[in-house]
């Protein structure tokens, strides 16, 4: 709910920041933990660019969500680093798959064309975005459990990438209506990124691959 994220930011730090916070030294104190995961997002990263970048990137937020999610991220790499806390996180490309809440842009497409609805293309739809099949994020899940290295990020995501506008397109033709009777032109968000690619040759070898496209 990037968007949402300008109106109240403070709410958005309370969730992401203090209240991760607390969950975090909660964490710690209890010693029979032998794995925390820490689910991040590429949006710590701001636009990357027509580069696929590895787990190093620096962080660049550009919207109040991803800040307070970045500051999240440090909070779980200080913990790790001063008491041990044995957490492993990873950031992961667009998820789509059944059952997904509709206002996710491939669900939201289809339910639009279903219902005669317009799909708004934010900033004439030039996004590129790589999209990853809740089956492929569970396999990573395991094999990040099983063998992922305390302290470490990994990166789940296929070697695609697409734009929104491809994607609203190959919809369509999918379901055989005409792309342009279906879509609605719109100002871009603030803040928001051309690019999120994200590299995953780390989890690739801890044996994973994308296999739902």
């Amino acid at each position: 709910m990037v968007g949402q994220s300008w109106d109240f930011p403070e709410d958005w730090m309370q969730t992401n920041v203090a209240s991760l916070m607390k969950v975090i030294r909660i964490l710690q104190r209890m010693k029979f933990i032998e794995k925390y995961m820490h689910f991040s997002t590429p949006e710590v990263y701001g636009d990357t660019g027509n580069t696929w970048v590895k787990e190093n990137r620096n962080f660049h937020p550009t919207t109040p969500y991803a800040l307070s999610r970045s500051s999240g991220d440090q909070i779980v790499n200080m913990w790790q680093q001063n008491f041990n806390l044995p957490a492993v996180t990873t950031r992961s490309a667009n998820v789509y798959g059944p059952g997904q809440q509709l206002y996710r842009i491939i669900p939201k497409a289809i339910f639009s064309i279903l219902t005669g609805k317009k799909i708004p293309l934010h900033g004439g739809g030039l996004s590129v975005r790589s999209f990853v099949h809740y089956a492929d994020i569970a396999s990573a899940v395991d094999l990040i459990l099983k063998y992922g290295k305390i302290g470490d990020c990994y990166h789940i995501s296929p070697k695609e990438s697409i734009s929104i506008i491809d994607l609203i397109l190959l919809i369509s033709e999918e379901m055989g209506v005409d792309f342009e009777e279906v879509v609605t032109k719109s100002p871009d968000r603030r803040g928001k990124d051309k690019y999120y690619l994200l590299n995953s040759e780390k989890i690739c070898q801890l044996g994973w691959s994308s296999k739902k496209q």
